[in-house]
């Protein structure tokens, strides 16, 4: 970036940071880190939140708990030094009382839950708790959702039980987190009876919960259910519908083989001006080639570029290769060599 006359400020550092994290690269989130550190800029829970991910990401649980260790031990104050090759360089810095000690309860925990060790998420939760620390929803909602993904929903559910009893948090907030844990793992039932117990409360469902439904739905491949409650969205008698309750909807369509009622729903959003993202052009491009119908296809995929959108990979090679499939380079070569072109233009190619 800087050979080419951009400098980078902490937001693109953070950003670049987060996603190596995201993604388990510690070496290359090290680097990163490193010319942060060079610029003086702020480390805080974001940085330190998003390196335990990674590490947790990666496999190095080890290095996880010792960064965690670091960052409670209360014995000495923050400072940071010259960073040196070599050792991480989040090791060499002097991180304790860097953030409060709940943040770094809370930033290990949910790192574990979203790596699938629950054990050692479950004595970390614990030890929070223990010190009358109340963490924040999200904290339980992870663990929760990682007890449903590992097939312990009954583990999850006397967890939600207790926690519910103590009145540590909103019943509203953590059921609302055992909604999404159990459509995620497509038990709907389950979910619709705890949502039953809150809309007796007076509790009005959000968009957000109604998405939640919608997928649940979907991974059970229950298309009637959820038709039906889109409907209802549409109509307004059921929340309003968002871009990603579109994009579900789509997806769900596309991937049960009912592409066209997916490109009605499609159409529906570049009608009410609904964000697009590329993604869903992906998704409707490979469909549309799965039927041959190639020039639909290419129109989208122009109009994907057009939009600014990358054409993936998976989307730029289904059209090609189901051309090629249908008629060698005969019938492609219209096609193709115009989107080929714009995407050099662009430097995508």
């Amino acid at each position: 970036m800087e050979q080419n006359g951009f400098q980078p400020d902490y937001i693109t550092h953070l950003l670049m940071f987060q996603c190596f994290c995201r993604l388990g690269l510690v070496y290359e989130a090290d680097i990163i880190l490193r010319s942060m550190i060079m610029k003086n800029y702020t480390l805080d829970i974001c940085v330190y939140g998003s390196f335990i991910h990674g590490l947790c990401k990666s496999g190095k649980l080890r290095e996880a708990d010792k960064l965690f260790k670091k960052l409670i031990n209360k014995e000495t104050t923050l400072r940071v030094p010259n960073v040196k090759p070599g050792r991480r360089a989040i090791f060499q810095l002097n991180v304790s009382g860097a953030i409060p000690e709940i943040m770094a309860y809370e930033a290990y925990c949910r790192s574990l839950c979203n790596v699938g060790q629950l054990e050692e998420a479950g004595v970390v939760l614990k030890a929070l708790m223990s010190k009358r620390n109340v963490p924040e929803t999200c904290v339980y909602g992870s663990f929760i959702r990682g007890l449903c993904r590992a097939g312990r929903v009954s583990e999850a559910m006397e967890f939600f039980n207790t926690m519910r009893k103590k009145g540590w948090v909103s019943n509203v907030e953590i059921t609302l987190c055992v909604i999404k844990a159990l459509c995620e793992i497509a038990k709907t039932n389950e979910a619709l009876g705890l949502f039953d117990e809150l809309s007796k409360g007076g509790f009005v469902p959000t968009t957000s919960v109604i998405n939640d439904f919608l997928t649940g739905y979907w991974r059970e491949r229950q298309l009637n259910d959820a038709m039906r409650l889109f409907e209802r969205i549409m109509d307004g008698s059921c929340g309003k519908p968002d871009a990603s309750t579109y994009s579900i909807m789509v997806t769900g369509l596309c991937e049960n083989g009912h592409l066209s009622k997916a490109l009605c729903i499609f159409q529906e959003m570049i009608n009410n001006k609904v964000p697009v993202n590329g993604s869903l052009y992906d998704i409707i491009i490979r469909g549309l080639c799965k039927i041959g119908s190639f020039q639909e296809a290419h129109m989208l995929l122009n109009e994907m570029i057009e939009n600014g959108y990358l054409a993936s990979y998976l989307g730029w090679s289904s059209l090609v290769d189901s051309m090629l499939e249908l008629d060698g380079e005969g019938l492609s070569e219209g096609y193709i060599t115009p989107v080929h072109s714009h995407q050099q233009e662009r430097g995508v190619l």
